[in-house]
């Protein structure tokens, strides 16, 4: 199965435009034929796989600030 941005981020809710910038950034992989951009299931899973917080698994963030040590 296959997304569009707008799918996506009614999915997601989020805007169209943060669909973009995560794209735009890397972070979430499409497909671009013509005008029409296509993310696929493989992607949106391989994406929030990556954004799933472990609150007990540190990664180097202070718990403080938020920000990487």
């Amino acid at each position: 199965m296959t997304y569009t941005r707008e799918q996506l981020a009614r999915q997601l809710t989020l805007s169209v435009k943060t669909i973009d910038r995560l794209i735009l950034r890397g972070q979430l992989k499409a497909l671009k034929i013509g005008r029409s951009v296509r993310i696929s299931q493989d992607q949106l899973d391989e994406f929030l796989k990556r954004s799933i917080y472990d609150p007990f698994e540190n990664n180097g963030v202070s718990i403080s600030t938020g920000f990487n040590l």
